[in-house]
C-alpha cells in the first residue's frame, strides 16, 4: 500500500479510538474493522487461545441472556446489553488490539498530547471544560485539585486519565513511538495534565509502574537509581500535601468507608447471585435517584456474569500474561481495581490490554524498512 495512504488510514484508526475514549461512544470503534482490511489486507489474530476463551466467553453470556426471563436484571447501562452480551465485544477488541501498530499509537499518543495541552490551557484560565462538558468547580475545596479537575475534550476526568494511562504505559517504557527528545516534551505535557486531571487510582497506577520500570534498570542504566531516589525523595518531602490532597482533607478511614459500602452492595448481590449473576448484563444499583456501578472491574464482572464467566477471564488474564503481556494485565487491572475500566467490552483499555508493545517496536522497524525501499526506487 502507498505510505501516504497508510498513514492516513493509521490516522483514522487513531482518532476513532481517540473519539470513542473521549466521548464514551466505544461502539464506533467497530468502524476500525474494514479500516484495518484496507491497511493491511487482513485481520491479524495474535494468539488462538485467546481467541478461543473470548468465544467460550461469549456463548456463555449469551447463554445467561437466553435463561434470564428479565425479571432478574436492574438497571442497565443500554437496551443493547439486552440482546448482545456486552463481554462479547471483547473479541472485537482483542481483534483491534491485535492490529495496531506503531504508527496508529503514535497517532494516538499525539492526539492525547494535544488534549493534555488544552486541559493546561483549561487550568490555567480557571475554566473545566468547554460548554457541553464543564461544570461549576466546588468553591469550598478551591484548594485542593480534585475539585477543580479540567476535562479537557472529555465528557469526564476518568476518560482522560484513562487515555493517559496508556500513554505513559508506552513512554515510560520506551516503546519505540517518538525520537528522545520527543519522549521528554512529551512526558512533560501529558505529567502536568496528569496532575490537573488529577485521577487518584491513575497516578498512583502510574507511579507504580514507573517505580517498579526503574528497579528493573537498576542494572541496565546508569541514571535509574538516581532518578529513582530523586523521586521517592520528593514524595516523602512532600507527603503532608500529598496525602491532603489525595484525601480531598478528609480523615483516611471515611474516604475508605464510602468506597467499602459500595462494595458491599456489590457483594450482596454476588453473594445472592453467584452463579448466573445479572444474567450477562451490566450490574448497576440505585442510590439517591442515580445509578452506579461498583467502581472494581473485578467485582462488577462478577456481579454482571457469575462466578463461571468470571473464572474464564482470569484464566484469560493469566494466558495474556504467560505470552508476554504482564505489564499490561496488572496495570490495566490495577488501574481497574478501583474504577470499572476493564471489561466494558470495546473501551480504549479493553482494546489495549490485547496490544503486545513487542508487536509495536517490531512495526517500528518494518516501517522504516518500507521507507528505506522506497527511498531507494526514487534514486
Amino acid at each position: 500500500m502507498n505510505l501516504k495512504v497508510s498513514s492516513l488510514v493509521s490516522f483514522s484508526i487513531a482518532l476513532i479510538l481517540f473519539i470513542s475514549a473521549t466521548f464514551g461512544i466505544s461502539l464506533i470503534s467497530v468502524a476500525i474493522l474494514p479500516l484495518i482490511m484496507i491497511k493491511t489486507g487482513k485481520l491479524e489474530v495474535s494468539d488462538r487461545v485467546v481467541m478461543g476463551l473470548l468465544i467460550a466467553i461469549t456463548a456463555l453470556c449469551a447463554l445467561l441472556l437466553l435463561l434470564s426471563d428479565g425479571s432478574s436484571k436492574l438497571l442497565s447501562g443500554s437496551v443493547f446489553q439486552s440482546y448482545i452480551p456486552y463481554l462479547s465485544l471483547l473479541f472485537i477488541s482483542f481483534i483491534i488490539g491485535s492490529n495496531l501498530d506503531n504508527q496508529i499509537v503514535r497517532f494516538l499518543l499525539i492526539f492525547i498530547t494535544i488534549e493534555s495541552l488544552i486541559i493546561i490551557y483549561q487550568y490555567s484560565v480557571g475554566i473545566t471544560g468547554f460548554g457541553y462538558n464543564n461544570y461549576e468547580a466546588n468553591e469550598l475545596g478551591e484548594d485542593l485539585l480534585y475539585y477543580s479537575r479540567p476535562n479537557g475534550l472529555s465528557i469526564g476526568t476518568s476518560s482522560v486519565a484513562i487515555k493517559l494511562l496508556i500513554l505513559f504505559r508506552y513512554m515510560i517504557d520506551k516503546v519505540k513511538i517518538f525520537g528522545p527528545n520527543w519522549v521528554k516534551i512529551v512526558l512533560l505535557i501529558n505529567s502536568m495534565a496528569l496532575l490537573f486531571t488529577f485521577n487518584r487510582t491513575v497516578m498512583a497506577c502510574i507511579f507504580a509502574f514507573f517505580v517498579f520500570t526503574m528497579f528493573k534498570r537498576l542494572r541496565t542504566e546508569k541514571y535509574a537509581g538516581l532518578i529513582l531516589v530523586g523521586v521517592i525523595i520528593t514524595v516523602l518531602a512532600f507527603s503532608s500535601v500529598i496525602l491532603s490532597q489525595v484525601f480531598r482533607d478528609r480523615d483516611i478511614l471515611s474516604e475508605v468507608a464510602y468506597r467499602m459500602a459500595v462494595y458491599d452492595k456489590g457483594l450482596l448481590f454476588i453473594k445472592e447471585n453467584l452463579v448466573f449473576g445479572n444474567f450477562g448484563t451490566k450490574y448497576y444499583f440505585e442510590q439517591g435517584g442515580r445509578t452506579f456501578h461498583l467502581h472494581n472491574s473485578f467485582l462488577e464482572t462478577l456481579a454482571s456474569n457469575g462466578i463461571i464467566v468470571m473464572a474464564l477471564i482470569v484464566i484469560l488474564l493469566i494466558v495474556l500474561i504467560r505470552r508476554g503481556d504482564g505489564k499490561n494485565v496488572l496495570l490495566f487491572s490495577m488501574a481497574s481495581i478501583l474504577q470499572f475500566g476493564l471489561f466494558w467490552g470495546l473501551s480504549i483499555m479493553d482494546i489495549f490490554l490485547f496490544t503486545n508493545p513487542k508487536n509495536i517496536d517490531a512495526s517500528v522497524d518494518k516501517e522504516s524498512a518500507e521507507k528505506s525501499e522506497l527511498n531507494m526506487n526514487k534514486i
